[in-house]
């Protein structure tokens, strides 16, 4: 699998999250393990959260398939 087989999927909306690495995915394997970019201009400033949503055409389904939701908390420049 690659990244574009999967979108984060905030609430609020945070800007740009991209994925910058996939590891596992293989065919007939029910987990992955996403590295989300990190640096300049991927910040966010209010408490948030993030599911993935796997693209329909990345596994056998018709459908997308979103997983559960988890907070996001930004990081204060004390705790960088």
């Amino acid at each position: 699998m690659s990244a574009s087989s999967f979108a984060p999927v905030t609430s609020p909306a945070v800007g740009s999250l991209p994925i910058s690495n996939v590891t596992g995915g293989a065919s007939g394997v029910r987990t992955a393990t996403l590295t989300l970019a990190t640096g300049a201009g991927y910040g966010f400033g209010t408490a948030a959260t993030l599911a993935m949503r796997v693209r329909a055409a990345a596994h056998s389904g018709s459908a997308h398939i979103t997983s559960t939701m988890l907070p996001l908390h930004p990081l204060t420049e004390q705790a960088r």
